[in-house]
């Protein structure tokens, strides 16, 4: 709590003094004005404030000249406090005046005011309310001078002040202001305006301003920080109460009132038992004037106000308080006497009436003391007080009243006895004893002790004293310790706040605190106070040797404080968690890996990223949030050396957290070939590190090799497709192969090749054997060199393999590997009958059938179907062979006998075909038959195994030809001497065409065929 919060907490006490002295009058005479000369607070004899002169400066014919020296000087204080000021005089060896002469002048004069710069920075003049363009030059410090000249165009009150010179924002908060009255043309001296509604009997200038020492007692004010400007005194004309000047009058009399606020604070004026009739602002007269108690003056603005003493003041009354009514009426927070209330200051001073009728009352009390105050009622109280009569003393007595309580009528109160032994003087000092029994009967509270005396005129107005019985300690609030979480390492600052104010407003004396167990009052560690007042800020540091003795957990802080009276408050806590475990990182990850130093984990990021989890794990049932984590390549460094991780999640605040670091690639291709280790470990709020944890990133810089590059068959001449293969084999068998391409004849560049597959369809070793099914229809003839190379895992290729593949005249037909994934090549495809809805495809192109290449044809059968693909390429030729890839699977026929190939002349008439059987002993043969004039010859079965083989057949159209059947490249038979002249071959049909009987079961599998017109296609 600020010392600003205990002034506050000051100024409620002056409320309540401004309540009692309306009681004393209430209790006196009624309700009213107040008659201030008989209680504690009184106006100064003197001086008084002088009646304002027609007019200043000289007047010459109708121009009014004015010379203001802006100077130094020294400002008094209640309380013996002097501080430097600026401001304005005129005189030529003057000092500084506050406020600055008051140039007063009248209506329609021309106004030329000379101001002589003596400070030591530029100045210059602004007149509020007046037609001047802004002077933001001024005068050179000390010898310039600038003149300024306006016409005094319309009556009232204005401020002058230092103008906008640059940086001169503190100049005016130093005293550099002043009043400028422009009088009326009509009855100037009596009159605040041209209407006789201004009329006044008595006039006054009430200039209000602050004082902030630190700003006056700078040594260099203009680099004041004015935002930090706050001012502890506040004036009305230069002065603060008990130092202001009242302001003389009579009953019966209007008073005109120049308010001018020359300061930085807004103010607003009351006058205690008075209204206000506000005439104007800022110079500018109201077409009707307006009532008010107290109205706001913003800093810079002015009020004309006019105010009327009562003809016949109440009884008693002889002056008026005119005071700031927002109640900061003190000096600084000076006290009446020390640890007692705050005194009266500040903008306050009185309307003193001369006529009145002095009050019939008696003797005046003043100086009531309390000793010991504040009490905890523990010990008997001292009373004393000073009372002064028109005549001898006889008696004193005094009353203690709670809140909101009054005091009892005289002669009913505690007796209180001449400190002298006797009351035979009209000046006696008095005390008495409030014993601790009778405090005993009172709870906590601030009382009112009312003291008065009796003379020959009666029981004397009260004077009084507030008793502060504070029997309970004061609060403890905020309390707060740093680091928490902590691991130990380091002290905790323990913070809290002792706030006495509600219960008792004693001064707050010490503090302690206790670890876990609180002890009796006064046995904890003491905690240090900022100051010594009913708020204070408390703090303690725990050695970091007792924070590391706490077992891991969480401990709870005792703190409490206690007050000037000995009352020890209750206790406040906070917990503070010991944690000493680190965090645990794990999934520690690095890609990609290995790495030749170029590869990038995104196509945008140039950057090897490494990703972890970091856990803060419960130990003594305690664990904290993971503040930050970090990583270290091949040597961990000191805690807070690593590189960083981001949080994944946009912030390290929780105890999961998963984290990523970029490591760029400028500094990945540094590293040496082979294995480097990636370190990552993670903080909490406690400040633990966890344990590293690796993870390993390869550098492989060399590429792989390739060998045994070859391509079957060496020359292609009608066939459609050439099988190349090779083998691939990273250095060291470090990292995996990924990639490879094939390319013919100019190298397209690296990566720009035809891709190769793995043999075992899977790129997962350093050691691959790689493959490719070609297309070479359409290739042009001759010798074409075919290059292979392939990639590891690090972004290496290796150098290229080459081999020779010749390619002859094309005289293909047609040919289709099934490598598109479907029928798309074929003219037709057959399935009969169609399968029932919801059963599989019989006819379709799987992985699994690929006897060549990555897809085959795969035919389902079950009994009496037909299932097969047609080519309508073939347009009567008389001369054909066709190559095609046929595996049994395991295809039962019970027997019997079923068309895998037919080819057939425009009629639709078979012509040609190659069929299939199992034999009742397990065995899987093929045959293949021709039709000639007078019939069909065949050839003798053939036995194949249960795995894929090539067929061939050759056919010729003529009447001496012959017809050739071939196995895996190899002849069967040859049928000689047949005519076949009659027919042309039109149309061929791949699969189960037809003569499939009821049982047949299985799967067949077919691939790569291919048709010439006279060319052995071969495997």
């Amino acid at each position: 709590m600020t010392g600003e919060t205990t002034m506050h907490t000051q100024m409620r006490w002056h409320m309540l003094r401004l309540a009692a002295l309306i009681l004393v009058v209430a209790m006196a005479v009624g309700f009213g004005p107040v008659d201030m000369s008989s209680v504690a607070l009184t106006a100064p004899a003197t001086p008084t404030a002088t009646t304002l002169p027609a007019t200043t400066c000289t007047l010459v014919g109708t121009t009014r000249a004015c010379d203001l020296w802006a100077t130094t000087g020294t400002l008094a204080l209640p309380g013996g406090v002097t501080v430097p000021i600026w401001g304005y005089t005129d005189v030529v060896t003057g000092t500084a005046q506050l406020p600055g002469p008051p140039l007063i002048v009248n209506q329609g004069e021309t106004v030329q005011v000379t101001l002589h710069n003596t400070l030591n920075e530029a100045s210059s003049l602004a007149f509020l309310g007046q037609n001047l363009i802004p002077d933001t030059v001024g005068a050179a410090p000390l010898t310039g001078t600038a003149i300024y000249t306006f016409t005094a165009t319309s009556p009232g009150t204005y401020l002058y002040e230092a103008g906008l010179t640059p940086n001169a924002a503190h100049q005016v908060a130093m005293g550099l202001f002043g009043a400028l009255i422009v009088r009326p043309t009509t009855n100037p001296l009596t009159q605040a305006y041209n209407e006789t509604a201004t009329a006044f009997d008595d006039e006054a200038l009430v200039v209000l301003s602050e004082i902030d020492p630190d700003l006056n007692n700078s040594a260099d004010p203009a680099s004041f920080d004015m935002r930090l400007f706050a001012p502890r005194y506040w004036l009305i004309n230069g002065k603060a109460y008990p130092d202001t000047d009242p302001i003389p009058t009579a009953a019966g009399n209007t008073v005109l009132l120049r308010y001018i606020n020359a300061g930085l604070e807004h103010h607003s004026m009351g006058l205690l038992g008075l209204d206000q009739t506000v005439l104007s602002t800022d110079g500018s007269e109201f077409t009707y004037s307006h009532g008010m108690v107290a109205e706001t003056l913003a800093p810079g603005q002015t009020a004309d106000v006019l105010t009327t003493i009562p003809a016949t003041p109440p009884a008693g009354t002889t002056k008026y308080a005119l005071y700031n009514t927002n109640m900061l009426l003190h000096n600084n927070g000076q006290f009446v006497t020390p640890g007692g209330p705050i005194a009266f200051g500040g903008m306050l001073t009185f309307l003193t009436i001369s006529g009145g009728t002095p009050p019939a009352i008696g003797p005046a009390t003043t100086n009531v003391a309390l000793t010991p105050n504040p009490t905890n009622g523990s010990v008997d109280v001292a009373l004393s007080a000073q009372i002064d009569g028109g005549s001898a003393i006889t008696a004193a007595e005094y009353f203690l009243v709670p809140p909101g309580g009054t005091p009892g009528a005289g002669g009913t109160g505690q007796s209180m006895t001449a400190t002298d032994g006797a009351f035979d003087t009209a000046s006696e000092a008095v005390n008495s004893t409030i014993l601790a029994s009778t405090l005993a009967a009172y709870v906590s509270g601030k009382y009112t002790i009312y003291v008065h005396g009796q003379d020959a005129a009666g029981w004397g107005p009260f004077s009084f004293a507030i008793l502060n019985l504070d029997k309970l300690g004061p609060a403890t609030l905020g309390v707060r310790v740093t680091p928490d979480p902590t691991n130990g390492a380091v002290g905790a600052v323990l913070r809290a706040s002792g706030d006495d104010s509600a219960t008792g407003n004693g001064n707050v004396v010490a503090a302690e605190y206790f670890i876990d167990v609180a002890g009796a009052n006064g046995t904890g560690t003491g905690m240090m106070l900022n100051h010594v007042a009913p708020a204070v800020s408390l703090t303690a540091i725990i050695p970091a040797s007792t924070v590391n003795g706490l077992a891991e957990g969480v401990h709870t802080i005792y703190v409490h404080s206690q007050d000037a009276a000995g009352n020890w408050g209750d206790l406040a806590s906070t917990t503070l968690t010991v944690d000493k475990s680190g965090p645990t990182t794990t999934g520690v990850s690095v890609v990609p890996s290995p790495n030749n130093g170029t590869l990038r984990v995104s196509p945008t990021t140039p950057a090897v990223r490494v990703d972890a989890t970091i856990d803060d794990p419960l130990s003594g049932g305690v664990n904290s949030e993971v503040v930050a984590a970090e990583g270290f390549i091949d040597t961990v460094g000191a805690p807070g050396t690593g590189f960083p991780l981001i949080p994944s999640d946009g912030a390290f605040d929780s105890a999961h957290e998963s984290g990523y670091a970029l490591i760029a690639l400028s500094t990945i291709e540094l590293l040496t070939e082979g294995p480097h280790a990636i370190y990552i470990r993670g903080k909490d709020t406690a400040r633990n590190w966890g344990t590293p944890v690796a993870t390993m990133l390869t550098i492989d810089k060399s590429g792989p090799t390739i060998s045994n590059v070859s391509v079957w068959p060496t020359q292609a001449g009608d066939s459609d497709y050439v099988f190349l293969t090779a083998t691939a084999v990273d250095h060291g068998l470090v990292s995996n192969i990924v990639a490879a391409e094939w390319f013919d004849g100019a190298d397209p560049g690296v990566g720009l090749g035809t891709a190769m597959a793995a043999n075992d369809n899977a790129f997962d070793s350093p050691s691959e054997d790689l493959k490719a099914t070609i297309n070479v229809n359409g290739w042009p003839a001759g010798a074409h060199v075919l290059s292979v190379r392939a990639k590891d895992a690090a972004g290496n290729w290796s150098t290229v393999g080459t081999t020779t593949l010749t390619v002859q005249p094309y005289d293909g037909i047609f040919g289709d590997g099934f490598e598109s994934q479907s029928f798309s090549a074929w003219s037709l495809v057959v399935s009969k009958p169609p399968p029932a809805p919801g059963d599989p495809l019989r006819l379709r192109v799987t992985g699994a059938a690929a006897l060549v290449g990555n897809w085959g044809m795969e035919v389902t059968l079950n009994g009496e179907m037909k299932a097969y693909v047609q080519d309508n390429t073939p347009a009567g030729e008389p001369s054909y062979h066709a190559r095609f890839w046929f595996h049994p699977n395991g295809t039962v026929t019970g027997g019997t006998k079923h068309d895998i190939f037919i080819g057939r002349d425009v009629t639709g008439k078979k012509i040609f075909r190659v069929q299939y059987r199992q034999t009742n002993n397990g065995l899987y043969q093929i045959r293949a038959a021709v039709q000639r004039i007078g019939g069909q010859r065949k050839t003798a079965w053939y036995t194949i195994t249960n795995a894929p083989h090539a067929i061939e057949i050759a056919w010729q159209s003529g009447t001496n030809v012959s017809f050739s059947l071939y196995v895996d490249g190899t002849l069967r038979r040859t049928l000689a001497g047949l005519d076949t002249s009659r027919y042309l071959v039109d149309t061929v049909q791949l699969g189960p065409a037809g003569g499939v009987s009821n049982k047949v079961v299985g799967t067949e599998y077919f691939d790569a065929f291919a048709s010439t017109r006279n060319s052995y296609i071969g495997p």
